[in-house]
């Protein structure tokens, strides 16, 4: 099959949002790529396979800008897939929903992966015009406040497997770790308070966008009140990323995923880390409670179990093989395709 993946521009979207749909374009490119498929991909050069027989059309891959300058550059995009729609037996979009109307004049079979919330006031006027057009969700509850759109599947991230001599052993973490956008929507806040009444040092891992400055000094002055001890780490590389995941004791996930597929507790899972989260209808598709993690309904609950998780590093990992490998949603998108 020849495929085209159209990866949603840097600075389009939340940075956690954004990395979840990187990580999806990239693995499964090269899980298609692998199975003998062409695959064409319009992004940042930054997400070519190397080795596979991947075409990529560089776009602009800065990650500062005005919000009208990343729709100009969005709309190049879709220009340039329009020059060459034709030579794809499917196209594959990551980009929210501003192609559709683009899309709905396209030459070959399309397909669109849903990655954040939908809201039936604000969605359901552009989809109900669209009423034809191929979904995928990342998560069940996306569906709910549209599930008369042309659902094909839900199809959890993949990742590749990594290591078992990564795993760290269950005592070997000393501290607590935050792995998400420093937002309101993510309740850093809880888990400052959670670190500060066990005593364990909270390492945060993220940043915040322009829009969440405010929120974000106002994190560091809590942290200051709660007596806790914050480490406030920015954005980092993949491979530090990974090493912390690794030996924390626990990934706190206090409020929801900043992406609806929660990418951060998937990656905990294919490290053994065990994930305290609040107990969400999101995370109960993710976690489950005592195997790959603890759902907890209130603060004291989240505390008592970030001291003791109890829970095997093993039976974290073996939920990863069960459900998150990059085979599994490569063999779940090569059927959405061919169904098209």
């Amino acid at each position: 099959m020849r495929i085209a993946h159209i990866a949603a521009l840097p600075g389009t979207v939340a940075s956690a949002s954004y990395r979840a749909r990187e990580a999806v374009v990239r693995n499964l490119s090269e899980g298609l790529v692998s199975r003998g498929h062409e695959v064409t991909l319009f992004g940042p050069a930054q997400l070519g396979v190397p080795g596979g027989d991947v075409i990529v059309h560089a776009s602009d891959d800065h990650t500062h800008g005005r919000g009208d300058e990343w729709l100009t550059r969005q709309l190049a995009q879709l220009q340039s897939l329009a020059q060459c729609a034709s030579h794809f037996d499917v196209i594959h979009f990551h980009t929210d929903l501003i192609h559709l109307p683009f899309a709905a004049r396209l030459p070959c079979p399309y397909v669109t992966t849903v990655y954040g919330p939908l809201r039936a006031e604000e969605h359901g006027p552009l989809l109900s015009q669209h009423p034809e057009t191929a979904l995928v969700s990342t998560s069940a509850i996306q569906r709910r406040p549209i599930p008369w759109m042309n659902w094909r599947a839900t199809i959890r991230y993949g990742l590749p497997a990594r290591p078992i001599a990564s795993i760290a052993r269950a005592s070997d973490g000393d501290y607590l770790l935050f792995m998400d956008d420093i937002a309101p929507g993510t309740s850093l806040d809880i888990a400052i308070s959670i670190a500060g009444r066990t005593g364990l040092p909270l390492m945060v891992s993220g940043v915040a966008s322009p829009d969440d400055r405010t929120y974000y000094r106002q994190m560091v002055a809590h942290g200051h009140r709660c007596g806790a001890d914050v480490a406030f780490l920015g954005d980092l590389p993949e491979s530090r990323r990974w090493e912390l995941l690794a030996h924390t004791r626990s990934l706190l996930v206090p409020g929801a995923c900043a992406d609806a597929g929660g990418m951060n507790i998937i990656e905990a899972a294919s490290c053994g880390t065990p994930v305290i989260a609040m107990r969400t209808e999101a995370h109960l598709e993710l976690i489950v409670d005592g195997v790959n993690g603890r759902l907890v309904t209130d603060v004291d609950g989240a505390v008592q179990a970030a001291a003791d998780p109890n829970v095997s590093r093993e039976a974290c990992r073996c939920v990863y093989e069960q459900r998150f490998t990059c085979e599994r949603m490569v063999d779940a998108y090569e059927q959405v395709y061919e169904g098209l």
